[in-house]
C-alpha cells in the first residue's frame, strides 16, 4: 500500500514511474558491481537519466549509490569491479541528466550532487593508490599516500569552501534542512511546512501503509547483516536510510516500500527455506531409516507450527494490501464519493464540471489564479493557463498569490492619498490598491477558490488560509500579518460575527463566503431585507474607505451590531466544515464578478472586472449605476 498511495491506483503523478525507475536502477547497479562490467553501469545511468525527468526526488537515487561505494570502501572492498562500475555510471549519468531543462547545471553547481562527485574524486584517488602501491618499495608508498591522502583532503575541503563563498555551487536547500531538522521548515519555509505531505509521518499511517512488514525489516536486515554481500550492504545502507526519511515526511514512505518488501522477503524466504527444508529432509530420512521415527516426526511438527502461522500471516498481508487498495486508494482524487444514511453512494463531481466549465466558457488564453495544490489538476482538465501550481519553483510568485487572497478585495481611489506618501509606499513594494493591484500586475482573467463549508469538504481554501498567509507574510510581512485575519483572543479565523474585520474584508473570504448567507435563506423576504439595508449601509461605509479613513472600521462594527437579525424567516448560516455560523451579512464583491459555482458550492469561479474607463473605483462605478453616488473622478469634467 505505501507503493500504491502514489502510484497509478491512487493517482496519476510521476512518483508511479519513479519508483519502478528507483528498483530497476538499483537491480541494474548491484548487476555492474558484481560483473564489472561498463554495459551495466551505462544502463544504470540510463535509468537515472529516466528518473530524474521524471520525479524530482532523482536526489534520493544520486546519494544512495554514492553512500553505498563508500561504505564499501570503509569494508576495504574495493576492486576494479566497483571502479568500473561507478565511473561509467557516474560520467554518462552526470552528463544525460544535464540534458534535463530543470536540472541543466544541477549536478555540478548544487550541495545535493557533492557527495556523488567526491565518491568519484576518491576512487581516482585510491585507484591511483592501488596502482601505485604495484610499483613503489611499501615505506616510499606509505609516505607518499599518507602525505597525498592529507593534502587531497585539504585542498578538497579548501574548494569547497572557496566555492561555495563564490556562490559557485548553490548552498543546501531548504528541504534538505528540513528533513534534519522537522522544525525548520515552520520557521523559515511555510510553504514547504504547509504541504500535508511533508510533515512528520504518524505511527498510525506507517503501519497502514506497511503492517506486517515493519516488524519483518529487523528480521531482513539480521540476514543481510549474516550474510553481508554487495548486494546485502545496499538493501542495508537503503533500508536505513529510507526508514530515517519516511519518519521525517510522509510523502517519503513511497521510497521506504520497495526496500521494505525486499528486506521483508528476505526474512521470510530465510524462514521458510530453513523449515521447509527440515520437512523434506526429515521426509527423506524417514523413507530411508525407522530408526528415529519419533525424532523426524518432531522435527516436522516444529516446522508446521512455525510454517502456518507464517503462511497465515502473509495471507492476510495479501488482503490488507487487497482492502486497502480497494478502498483508500482507488477512488481518483479529482470524483469523491459519500455516503447517505440509507447506505447509497453518492458521486460528487463537482471538480470536473468546473475544469469543463472553464475549457467551454473562457478564451483559450485565459490566466486562471488559484492556490498552487491544484495547479496541475486546473491546467490539465481545464487546458487553461495557471499562475502557480505544484512545480512553481518561485517561492515569490506563490507568496503573491498568497498575498493576493490576504489583502483586502475593494480597490482604493489613489487620487485621495498624499502624493507623497502613496511613492513611499510604492517604493517599498506596497499594494495600497488592494488585492486587485496584485490580479493586475499578474495578469489574471479568473480566480477559482475552493470552499468546502457546504459540503464538509476537508481540502478547502479556508483551511489552508493560515498557511498562505504565513507564506505570503514571509515575503511581504509590511503587509500580510497572520494576526490580522485572527480572532482578538488569537484563536484563529471565524467566519462568524467575532472574526477580524480584516478577515471580512480579504479576498478569500469574501470569494468563499458569498452568498452563502442567502443560499441558508433563499425566501424571498429574507432575500429583499438583507438586501435592503445591505446596499443603503454600505454605500455609506464605503465612502468612508475610500477617502482612506481608518474611522470606517468602528462605523462599521456598529451598524453590523445594530442590525436586526431576528427576523423570523432569517436561519443561521452555518459552515459544516468548521461548525461555525457564517456572518449574516450580504457580502459585495466589487472587483470580480461571480460566473461559476458547482452544485455542491465546492469550487467557485470569479471574473476579474476591467479597469473603469473613467478611473473610478470599482464601488464608485457600482454606486454611480444604481444612482446613490453622483461623484465625479476628479479627472472628468
Amino acid at each position: 500500500p505505501g507503493y500504491i498511495s502514489r502510484s497509478v491506483a491512487g493517482s496519476f503523478d510521476n512518483e508511479c514511474i519513479a519508483i519502478f525507475i528507483l528498483t530497476l536502477g538499483m537491480w541494474l547497479w548491484i548487476k555492474s558491481i558484481k560483473t564489472g562490467s561498463p554495459s551495466y553501469g551505462a544502463l544504470t545511468a540510463t535509468v537515472y537519466f529516466y528518473m530524474v525527468a521524471s520525479w524530482g526526488g532523482y536526489a534520493f537515487l544520486t546519494n544512495l549509490i554514492p553512500l553505498h561505494v563508500l561504505v564499501l570502501l570503509v569494508m576495504g572492498r574495493f576492486d576494479q569491479k566497483i571502479y568500473a562500475a561507478y565511473c561509467s555510471y557516474f560520467v554518462i549519468g552526470t552528463i544525460m541528466s544535464m540534458h534535463v531543462p530543470y536540472v541543466k547545471y544541477n549536478p555540478i553547481t548544487t550541495s545535493d550532487h557533492m557527495s556523488a562527485i567526491g565518491v568519484f574524486g576518491l576512487l581516482q584517488i585510491i585507484a591511483f593508490f592501488t596502482m601505485l602501491k604495484r610499483h613503489l618499495p611499501a615505506s616510499d608508498f606509505q609516505r607518499l599516500s599518507n602525505l597525498t591522502m592529507v593534502g587531497s583532503f585539504t585542498i578538497g575541503v579548501a574548494g569547497l569552501a572557496v566555492l561555495k563563498a563564490f556562490n559557485i555551487v548553490a548552498p543546501w536547500t531548504g528541504r534538505f534542512y528540513s528533513l534534519w531538522d522537522t522544525g525548520y521548515a515552520k520557521k523559515h519555509l511555510p510553504i514547504i511546512a504547509s504541504v500535508s505531505e511533508h510533515q512528520p509521518t504518524a505511527w498510525g499511517q506507517l503501519f497502514f501503509d506497511m503492517q506486517i512488514l515493519i516488524p519483518l525489516l529487523p528480521a531482513g536486515l539480521y540476514f543481510c547483516f549474516k550474510r553481508a554481500r554487495q548486494e546485502h550492504i545496499l538493501v542495508i545502507v537503503y533500508s536505513l536510510t529510507a526508514t530515517y526519511f519516511a519518519a521525517v515526511m510522509v510523502r517519503l514512505i513511497l521510497t521506504l516500500a520497495p526496500v521494505l518488501s525486499i528486506a521483508a522477503a528476505i526474512a521470510v524466504s530465510s524462514v521458510l527455506d530453513t523449515f521447509l527444508g527440515k520437512i523434506v529432509r526429515t521426509g527423506a530420512k524417514d523413507g530411508a531409516s525407522h530408526d528415529h521415527p519419533k525424532k523426524g516426526i518432531q522435527s516436522r511438527l516444529l516446522s508446521y507450527i512455525v510454517i502456518v502461522p507464517v503462511m497465515y500471516i502473509m495471507t492476510m498481508f495479501v488482503w490488507h494490501c487487497v482492502w486497502t487498495a480497494q478502498h483508500a486508494y482507488s477512488s481518483p482524487s479529482i470524483i469523491l464519493a459519500g455516503g447517505k444514511h440509507n447506505g447509497q453512494t453518492v458521486i460528487i463531481d463537482d471538480f470536473r464540471d468546473a475544469y469543463t466549465w472553464l475549457r467551454e466558457n473562457t478564451d483559450e488564453g485565459a490566466r486562471i489564479m488559484s492556490w498552487w495544490d491544484y495547479g496541475y489538476q486546473l491546467a490539465g482538465m481545464s487546458e487553461r493557463t495557471t499562475l502557480v501550481d505544484n512545480n512553481t519553483w518561485n517561492n515569490t510568485h506563490i507568496a503573491t498569490v498568497g498575498k493576493a487572497f490576504a489583502l483586502r478585495e475593494s480597490d482604493v481611489d489613489l487620487q485621495k492619498f498624499d502624493p507623497n506618501a502613496l511613492a513611499e509606499l510604492s517604493g517599498r513594494g506596497v499594494d495600497v490598491g488592494g488585492s486587485y493591484s496584485v490580479l493586475s500586475r499578474l495578469g489574471a482573467d479568473y480566480v477559482l477558490v475552493m470552499y468546502g463549508g457546504a459540503l464538509g469538504y476537508q481540502g478547502d481554501d479556508i483551511n489552508k488560509l493560515s498557511w498562505i498567509v504565513k507564506i505570503a507574510e514571509n515575503l511581504f510581512g509590511n503587509e500580510v500579518q497572520e494576526g490580522l485575519l485572527q480572532n482578538q483572543d488569537g484563536s484563529g479565523i471565524d467566519p462568524g460575527d467575532n472574526g477580524s474585520p480584516h478577515y471580512h474584508r480579504s479576498l478569500m473570504y469574501k470569494l468563499c463566503y458569498k452568498d452563502v448567507y442567502e443560499m441558508y435563506n433563499a425566501g424571498p423576504s429574507a432575500q429583499a431585507a438583507a438586501k435592503q439595508w445591505t446596499e443603503e449601509q454600505m454605500d455609506e461605509i464605503e465612502e468612508e474607505w475610500v477617502d482612506g479613513s481608518e474611522s470606517a472600521l468602528p462605523f462599521l462594527n456598529s451598524i453590523f451590531q445594530g442590525l436586526d437579525t431576528t427576523t423570523p424567516d432569517r436561519k443561521p448560516a452555518i459552515d459544516r466544515l468548521r461548525n461555525r455560523p457564517v456572518r449574516n451579512k450580504r457580502i459585495q464583491i466589487d472587483t470580480l464578478e461571480e460566473v461559476y459555482t458547482s452544485s455542491r458550492w465546492l469550487v467557485r469561479i470569479f471574473k476579474t472586472k476591467p479597469k473603469d474607463p473613467l478611473f473610478r473605483t470599482h464601488a464608485q462605478a457600482r454606486g454611480f449605476e444604481r444612482g446613490t453616488s453622483f461623484r465625479q473622478h476628479p479627472f472628468v469634467s
